[in-house]
């Protein structure tokens, strides 16, 4: 613009600026943002000489602002996701190691653990532990099966295989054909079957099976079994159970801060600086300078103020005989009659005359009174 490298040509007093330095002070000067009392709403005032310049750039005076508030935003949001993002992998790292180690002493102790997380003797345990309760709440008796119909006993190696088994089905349905949980119950499941084809049998006949058949019994009896074997390895468990509790404590120190960084790098990808504008920049039809009617009434008392003490100046400068009064003062004899054309007592001037001759004289009498 011809006009400003103009202006900045004739206005400019400091040799070291350029017209870009000069003209951000120049706006930095004429800005005047202000925060609307009891609000979060940041109103921007620019003054220039045409409206429509001042409006133009209090428009990109916002624009600049709400670009460099997505700015801060994003870089800001992008370097918590950055060390969030860190202390994932550090969390993952960790998670790693403690389930390797919590897998490694199951191999060692030799408890295998289901992809729960639990392991195998306790499981049973518990779903022993609910078939027991509910075969004592079931409200029918159960009628004793005939001879013929009643299994041949099994023995508890069996047991174990016949509940991998449907661990494995039931896995089967939610997990891939080879997930890592689903190969190790297939794992387990060929170290059971090796156990329960060298474990012995017994046979009962079909008549004394049927004499001998109590479900309620049966399942006591199994439950009381794998308590015992269960409190055998109670030492065993309770240092895979503190094996547990830190893999789970990993996991969600894990969990929260994938979640955090995810939640950041979002922010740092977002456009959207979280300020909204309330509507386009607006001009005044009055100028906030001259104020004509203000620098009218200004010069006015100014011109006022300043006359009376000018006035006031050149009286006591060049003093002159105006009353009685005065010539008294000045000649210092008394005046006896006043010779010409009289004033009006009545009138505002002659008391105020009249009410300050008396003062005078008052303290004139006083003063003649003190002794010396």
């Amino acid at each position: 613009n011809p006009q400003i490298i103009a202006r900045f040509q004739r206005e400019n007093s400091d040799p070291g600026a350029d017209i870009r330095q000069w003209l951000a002070r120049q706006i930095s000067t004429n800005t005047f943002p202000r925060i609307i009392e009891g609000s979060n709403i940041l109103d921007i005032g620019y003054t220039s000489d045409s409206p429509e310049a001042a409006r133009q750039i209090a428009e990109l005076i916002r624009t600049a602002y709400i670009e460099q508030a997505l700015e801060t935003k994003r870089e800001s949001a992008g370097k918590n996701a950055d060390w969030f993002r860190e202390q994932t992998d550090k969390a993952r790292r960790a998670l790693d190691l403690a389930e390797l180690d919590r897998s490694k002493f199951a191999k060692e102790a030799g408890i295998p653990i289901q992809p729960g997380g639990m392991d195998l003797d306790t499981a049973k345990l518990n779903s022993l532990n609910q078939q027991a309760a509910a075969s004592v709440s079931a409200a029918p008796p159960m009628a004793m099966p005939s001879a013929a119909a009643i299994p041949v006993p099994v023995s508890p190696a069996q047991t174990a295989l016949d509940s991998i088994d449907q661990q494995i089905a039931q896995a089967a349905t939610n997990l891939g054909p080879n997930h890592p949980a689903l190969e190790n119950l297939r794992r387990q499941r060929a170290v059971v079957a090796a156990a329960a084809s060298r474990a012995p049998t017994v046979i009962q006949p079909p008549r004394q099976a049927a004499q001998n058949y109590n479900p309620a019994k049966q399942i006591e009896s199994a439950f009381e079994a794998q308590r015992q074997r269960v409190l055998a390895n109670r030492e065993k468990l309770d240092r895979l159970a503190q094996f547990d509790r830190d893999v789970l404590l990993k996991t969600d120190l894990y969990q929260k801060a994938a979640q955090r960084a995810s939640e950041l790098r979002l922010q740092a990808d977002s456009t959207d600086a979280g300020i909204t504008i309330l509507g386009p920049p607006s001009t005044s039809d009055k100028p906030s300078f001259p104020d004509k009617p203000m620098i009218i009434l200004t010069s006015i008392a100014a011109g006022l103020g300043f006359g009376i003490l000018l006035a006031l100046f050149i009286e006591l400068l060049n003093r002159r005989v105006r009353s009685d009064t005065d010539l008294e003062e000045s000649t210092k004899a008394p005046v006896f009659a006043v010779v010409g054309e009289t004033r009006d007592p009545e009138s505002l001037v002659q008391k105020l005359i009249a009410f300050v001759d008396r003062r005078k004289r008052g303290n004139a009498n006083l003063s003649e009174e003190v002794p010396a």
